[in-house]
């Protein structure tokens, strides 16, 4: 945990010496490349049932939204200026070092229409105060919690009894294997992958050093069910491309010819069930 801390230290530092915000969500993000790529895949996701109805039936004047593991915090800016309502957005992250150049962000993408509240603490235990708040986001950022449950638990304890939890996260099938994980969690990032990141070039970091955790999709599900969560909704999403179809096709080759391919992190196979998306351009929930 020290050294994934001090790693994400030196990321943040990188990121506060960006003015311009599209560099910052190309450094922030591995999906995204400009504000317009993460508005559209709100857009996206606004279309599910559960974001849909709650948003046409919040009643609310002001909405009290929760960033978990916010690092430069664009992510959930981009949502509340996506949601286009007035209220205050709490940015939380265990690296405090992210919050200055996160409030800025913040005040010039949202103005005045949003109070920007950050705290330096986990995801697992926050000073924010019970049932007070509408919708929780949290991207890529629970798989680096070193327990999902307890991550889970502090986000039904802060969420309001209607309130909304949205966890954009990368998650596995059921199928993947303890093999497949180990082989994921000691692979080590390439000089330029550290270079890019701000860390010392002459590291020798693991994913696992650096606060990867591979979740399989049960994890969830059963982490939630403990919290009583109601009306779960997992998604598996993806934008038909060129690049989504190579990834398939190459995820299902043997271990032996992908880890020649990719050397450093091969994908773990990608389901059958996926073709349909890839053929008709629909997503299965």
């Amino acid at each position: 945990k020290i050294s994934m801390d001090k790693n994400r230290e030196l990321h943040s530092l990188l990121i506060s010496k960006q003015n311009d915000i599209d560099e910052v969500i190309r450094l922030s993000t591995s999906n995204f490349s400009d504000q317009k790529s993460i508005i559209s895949f709100y857009e996206d996701l606004s279309k599910e049932n559960h974001l849909c109805y709650f948003l046409k039936n919040f009643k609310e004047k002001k909405i009290n939204i929760v960033e978990m593991c916010s690092g430069s915090g664009i992510y959930g800016i981009l949502f509340a200026k996506f949601v286009g309502l007035k209220g205050t957005l709490h940015l939380v992250d265990i690296v405090g070092s992210y919050h200055k150049k996160a409030e800025e962000i913040g005040n010039k993408i949202l103005g005045d229409s949003f109070e920007i509240i950050t705290h330096t603490c986990s995801a697992d235990k926050s000073p924010i105060k019970s049932e007070s708040i509408d919708l929780i986001i949290e991207v890529d950022g629970f798989h680096h919690c070193p327990s999902l449950l307890k991550a889970v638990e502090e986000s039904k304890r802060i969420l309001k009894k209607k309130g909304l939890l949205i966890g954009i996260d990368r998650i596995h099938e059921n199928h993947i294997t303890k093999d497949e994980i180990n082989t994921l969690l000691n692979a080590f990032y390439s000089k330029d992958w550290l270079l890019k990141n701000n860390y010392p070039e002459d590291q020798r970091l693991s994913r696992r050093d650096n606060g990867e955790n591979e979740l399989k999709i049960s994890q969830w599900v059963n982490c939630l069910k403990k919290n009583e969560f109601e009306n779960i909704s997992l998604i598996e999403y993806i934008k038909l491309s060129k690049r989504s179809i190579k990834f398939f096709l190459l995820s299902n080759l043997p271990s032996y010819i992908k880890k020649k391919i990719f050397g450093f992190c091969p994908p773990v196979r990608w389901g059958l069930h996926f073709l349909p998306t890839f053929i008709l351009g629909k997503k299965f929930i």
